[in-house]
């Protein structure tokens, strides 16, 4: 498609003409983080959004899905990076907005949820919401994107192929790094740590180069996790303007063109063509954001890493990355902490690739800058002691709010193996149900003989365990 066509799609100018307005709200949605959704609720999502890829194209292509991967990419110069002019947050806002919009039109009661990845930072690899999305594709962080084989995404096949996805080499932002932003003044900075800062969920389930999965490229929302990971994107810059009111009267700056853009996505919104200025609030677009889910939300309603940044914005510290450094002691020895050796703690992402900086028009110098500074966040929190960040791995996975694979889903991934332990497992069962049958003396004999005849173990933990002591069955 050529840019001509491509801007008859899409617009952007300045207003200079009459244009529809935004449609009355009857109600104001809330949009919620994946895992507070019921199962149902997920379900009727999953199926809706499947459902995409049998609605007619508005231009041409093979459906309404590849409608809005192909605009996506169409504008991907106009929408990212240095050359975005600050529209890469508005944009995407309305971009959610018009695709929530097609999706009631399947089911009229789907909201779109947000994906809070810092809860899943440390998690990288078993992520309950990329799981519910047909999980990764591979299992092993070395390969290259590949088919994602489960759930009802599996049965995508939005571009003619299927949704490729890869196992993360490394792990997603964390809370102290989204968080780290939060009390820049600037806009201009915002919007440029922001995209640096969501490319990580990209470049880490998508790769990046000649092989990638759609994450990776920027025809990216063919993998419609993109939407919910953009739905936090588009969460986070509502909670930087709630915090600076005032906020919007940076937008126009010497390098920026002003608040009246005109945002025009064709037929995908309808004739609902807006400005800047008229979607900077979510109310306009009929929705709120719900916190978000379990130990985030915690985190995020006023202690740790939320906590320390306020202090500092209320001390009136700046956030220009010419200016501001963590203090030495902090970040002259960064080194990485593995990610098996310690659950506790937070761990440095991977830089960008250099080709998917390039992909996204973005100033590598300028994305390396931010990239060093969030790396001394990390020594930050990390040097702290006793302080355990609500992304940590040991933290989340035994959270009541990380949801574990399901027993039909662990038998899918591990198979005879599972099942293997299931065997065990109800033999197990059966022992101790005839040990129960003779008493516990039977017991106390059976554990005094292993003792004795194999070593290397510890038997008195093991009587605790199975629920006897040196006098026998309990």
């Amino acid at each position: 498609m050529s840019s001509t066509t491509s801007l008859v799609i899409f617009v952007l100018c300045i207003l200079s003409s009459s244009y529809a307005l935004l449609p009355n709200c009857s109600t104001i949605s809330v949009r919620r983080e994946w895992r507070a959704f019921s199962a149902s609720e997920k379900s009727a999502y999953l199926n809706a959004a499947l459902a995409l890829q049998t609605v007619p194209s508005l231009s041409g292509k093979s459906s309404i899905w590849a409608d809005f991967a192909e605009l996506h990419n169409d504008l991907a110069n106009v929408v990212h990076g240095d050359n975005s002019n600050g529209i890469f947050l508005p944009w995407h806002r309305v971009f959610l907005a018009a695709y929530e919009y097609q999706l009631r039109k399947i089911n009229p009661n789907i909201t779109v949820p947000f994906w809070d990845s810092a809860l899943d930072s440390e998690s990288s690899r078993t992520s309950p919401v990329v799981i519910d999305f047909g999980g990764y594709g591979t299992t092993s962080p070395q390969s290259s994107p590949a088919c994602i084989i489960g759930g009802v995404m599996s049965r995508a096949r939005p571009d003619g192929g299927c949704i490729r996805r890869k196992m993360p080499l490394g792990s997603f932002r964390s809370f102290e790094e989204l968080e780290s932003i939060q009390f820049t003044r600037s806009y201009a900075t915002y919007v440029t740590q922001a995209e640096a800062l969501h490319g990580t969920v990209h470049a880490e389930l998508g790769g990046s180069g000649s092989n990638a999965g759609q994450l990776g490229t920027m025809r990216s929302p063919y993998d419609p996790l993109f939407f919910l990971h953009h739905g936090n994107v588009d969460r986070k810059w509502d909670e930087w303007n709630a915090a600076f009111p005032n906020a919007l009267s940076q937008y126009p700056t010497a390098s920026r063109p002003n608040a009246n853009v005109l945002i025009k996505l064709g037929g995908l919104f309808e004739k609902y063509d807006v400005t800047v200025r008229d979607i900077w609030n979510t109310t306009a677009l009929c929705y709120v954001y719900a916190p978000s889910v379990g130990l985030s939300s915690e985190a995020e309603n006023g202690s740790g890493a939320r906590a320390f940044w306020k202090s500092l914005r209320t001390a009136g510290a700046s956030y220009d990355p010419s200016e501001y450094q963590l203090p030495k002691e902090y970040s002259s020895n960064s080194t990485p902490i593995l990610f098996e050796k310690d659950p506790t703690k937070l761990h440095y992402c991977n830089p960008l690739p250099k080709s998917y900086i390039i992909q996204n028009g973005m100033n590598e110098t300028v994305v390396r800058q931010f990239e060093g500074i969030w790396d001394a966040v990390i020594d930050f929190f990390n040097s702290i002691e006793g302080y355990i960040s609500p992304c940590a791995r040991d933290k989340v996975e035994k959270s009541e709010y990380y949801v574990q694979l399901s027993e039909k889903q662990q038998e899918k991934k591990y198979g005879f193996l599972y099942k293997l332990l299931q065997g065990i497992k109800s033999a197990y069962l059966l022992v101790v149900d005839k040990i129960e049958e003779h008493g516990g003396d039977i017991f106390a004999s059976v554990m005094d003989d292993l003792e004795k005849n194999v070593g290397g173990v510890d038997w008195e933990k093991w009587r605790q365990v199975l629920g006897g002591g040196k006098g026998g069955k309990k």
